[in-house]
């Protein structure tokens, strides 16, 4: 891996796991998604754990939590008891010359030297739920002298500490910022010369001018020796003496995704299936928020333990609605669901009332009489007589029998007065 300090850049080869990637507000960064080997990490290509490490000492990369400052992930560094170490290291500047390195069983190719006085770094740390909080430490592994002769490394071999609770207050729950500088307190592990042990700290400033010509070469992350049994400290967005950022990520991070579920009165419902990540530090809490044509917005939370699953079904309105999914503070999913309000029905209503349920309908008999088909001179039909069986025949067989009544006066002939009554 060849670092490039005035541009930033970083080529990675070989079995790295670091990569070139964007990240939201920076404008590249290497990735580590999981530890390495200690080769690899002696060629900068990622982060191991130091040889020294005690059995009690745990590193992972985590998904969380509580938004880190870069990405979705951090590292976590936990300690089983308060006499064990959680320490991992990289390289950020490697060689190529092998050589035997104090603590390592195996030569290591020599890294390329930066002096204390090029020293700066800047990393962010957190502390959940632990008395005191702890901030993981910034170590660099070096020499106080340049080489003696013959040998290819430095004469006086310490590790120089940034603490963050010497250098200001650490707040529990929260994300912070350490930069280390000219005023930043530090202390070393070789105080043989009794300058700046850690009974005796001093700043940067004080260490670059006691021991200029000296240099580090690796870099350590660590927690332990003193905090509390179970302690578990986190860091994020590691930058040492400008070269490119270090994010670290979880391998599998959070999903959800987003359906259209059934119609209701109102509108209808979005089905939110949510998957927390096997990584995840904690319960992740995914944060679901609906946002209706007219703007209006919902926002609902649903916390899932690590490497488990949820369903929720939110309600959302008539229209188009935008439901987005957050995790760790970034979005991992959006969906449009749409409901149709149903149409209006075009028919005329009744224009009779209908009778109240009540109410009571009386029916009065009417006799309806429907005259014949009109005839001139119609004549008066007897009520008794021959025709008195009209009215129980109605009045088809009225007509038909006036219709007789009608032929046969037709058909006679009154008497001739003059033959005598006799007809003809």
């Amino acid at each position: 891996m060849t670092w490039s300090k005035s541009h930033k850049t970083v080529l990675v080869f070989g079995s790295a796991i670091a990569l070139c990637v964007g990240i939201p507000g920076v404008a590249s960064a290497a990735v580590a998604t999981e530890l390495v080997g200690l080769l690899d990490a002696v060629a900068g290509t990622g982060w191991a754990p130091y040889p020294d490490q005690t059995g009690g000492g745990h590193e992972r990369f985590v998904e969380g939590p509580l938004t880190p400052p870069a990405g979705r992930g951090s590292l976590e560094l936990s300690v089983d008891t308060a006499t064990d170490v959680a320490r991992i290291f990289t390289v950020p500047f490697p060689g190529e010359d092998l050589v035997d390195f104090p603590g390592f069983p195996v030569q290591i190719g020599l890294p390329a030297p930066t002096a204390w006085a090029d020293t700066s770094a800047e990393y962010s740390t957190l502390t959940l739920d632990t008395t005191p909080p702890i901030g993981p430490a910034l170590k660099f592994v070096g020499y106080q002298s340049p080489p003696a002769p013959g040998s290819p490394l430095g004469v006086g071999f310490t590790t120089l500490t940034f603490e963050p609770w010497w250098n200001g207050t650490i707040e529990d729950n929260v994300w912070q910022t350490w930069t280390v500088g000219p005023d930043s307190i530090v202390w070393q592990t070789n105080a043989d010369d009794g300058f700046c042990g850690i009974a005796s700290p001093c700043t940067l400033s004080e260490f670059q001018a006691a021991y200029p010509d000296g240099y580090w070469l690796l870099v350590q992350l660590a927690v332990g020796a003193g905090p509390p049994a179970g302690s578990r400290g986190f860091v994020d967005a590691v930058t040492i003496a400008g070269g490119e950022m270090w994010d670290f990520e979880a391998a599998v991070d959070s999903t959800a995704t987003v359906t259209a579920g059934g119609a209701t009165d109102t509108g209808g419902t979005a089905t939110v299936n949510l998957v927390a990540s096997p990584n995840a530090a904690d319960t992740v809490v995914f944060t679901i928020t609906t946002t209706a044509e007219d703007g209006t917005q919902t926002t609902t939370t649903q916390e899932v333990p690590a490497g488990e699953t949820a369903s929720v079904d939110v309600p959302v309105p008539f229209g188009a609605t935008t439901v987005s999914v957050t995790a760790e503070g970034v979005e991992i999913a959006s969906q449009v669901v749409t409901f149709a309000a149903p149409v209006p029905s075009s028919s005329s209503p009744p224009t009779t009332a209908p009778s109240s349920e009540s109410s009571t309908t009386t029916t009065t008999p009417v006799t309806t009489t429907t005259p014949a088909t009109p005839v001139t001179s119609a004549p008066t039909l007897p009520n008794t007589g021959p025709f008195a069986w009209a009215p129980t025949l109605g009045l088809a067989a009225l007509l038909l029998a006036g219709g007789a009544v009608l032929v046969v006066l037709s058909v006679r002939r009154r008497p001739n007065p003059e033959s005598g009554g006799r007809h003809r």
